[in-house]
């Protein structure tokens, strides 16, 4: 009996012998959603104070143009426009000498290295904006040059004759989305 039922046991273990093989666990994927989420920026860095000397009569008869130059440096994920405005010039030390009207100064705009858009036009009275530049592409780090004039026909004359002798004004450049 003893040897039935070894020879039992021994049977039954090699019958029920498995083999064991390595499984590769099956793969799994998952899925993440990713949004680039893109705004409409847009900046400008305005450099370069003017300054228009009138010291001959032929400054006062023709008009005369600056020497200096404001660089304004841009910004802009697509088009933009950019306008610039001056209240009229003021003489700060004799505030009773007459004003220079803001619209008798021509402003010009040059793009430099590819910057599209440049236009000129006057500084408009009393604040008003006036239309310098309009691009439809955008870019980073467009460059224009901005030169202004101030008018001629004798007209700053009598603003001398009144007293007056700096004036001055701040020109705003703003940018928008266009």
């Amino acid at each position: 009996m003893k040897k039935i039922i070894l020879f039992t046991a021994v049977l039954f273990t090699a019958v029920s012998t498995v083999s064991v093989k390595a499984q590769t666990p099956a793969s799994k994927t998952g899925q993440a959603s990713l949004t680039l989420n893109l705004s409409a920026v847009q900046s400008i860095i305005v450099s370069g104070d003017v300054v228009i000397d009138y010291a001959t009569a032929d400054d006062y008869v023709n008009g005369k143009a600056s020497t200096d130059l404001t660089t304004l440096t841009v910004v802009s994920a697509g088009g933009y426009a950019i306008t610039a405005q001056a209240d009229d010039l003021k003489d700060g030390t004799n505030t009773s000498s007459p004003v220079i009207k803001s619209n008798t100064i021509a402003v010009t705009a040059t793009g430099l290295s590819g910057a599209t858009g440049a236009g000129s036009g006057t500084l408009e009275q009393s604040g008003s904006k006036t239309a310098l530049i309009t691009s439809k592409q955008g870019g980073v780090g467009l460059q224009y040059n901005v030169s202004y004039k101030g008018t001629g026909s004798n007209e700053y004359m009598k603003n001398y004759n009144g007293g007056g002798r700096q004036y001055k004004t701040t020109v705003l450049y703003t940018i928008a989305a266009n």
